[in-house]
């Protein structure tokens, strides 16, 4: 507590809300499979700085929650191989199944 004041959890950011990690959006990626893990590495080794993706790993990662780890693993794998940055919006794009891109 500084100054006599404190940040309510409520109130932080979704990374700092969740006590979220590099390390630990890696590891829950490379637990998913090996082309989540490729999505998820190539956006920190992109990032100007270390926290600027954690948001949208997180959210790529949810897709796993919301549908299955099986259907995120296939997204990533259609999306890196037509994109060299595959973020959130073209992971998501392939989780339809009539998806024909």
């Amino acid at each position: 507590m500084a100054d006599g004041m404190r940040t309510e959890p409520a109130h932080l950011p979704f990374p700092l809300r969740k006590n979220l990690s590099v390390d630990a959006l890696s590891d829950r990626a490379r637990e998913t499979g090996p082309k989540t893990f490729e999505v998820i590495r190539r956006m920190f080794d992109e990032a100007k700085a270390e926290e600027q993706p954690m948001q949208t790993a997180g959210a790529i990662l949810s897709i796993a929650d919301i549908y299955s780890p099986q259907l995120l693993e296939k997204a990533c794998d259609k999306a890196l191989r037509q994109y060299h940055m595959p973020y959130y919006c073209c992971s998501a794009n392939y989780l339809h199944p009539d998806s024909s891109h």
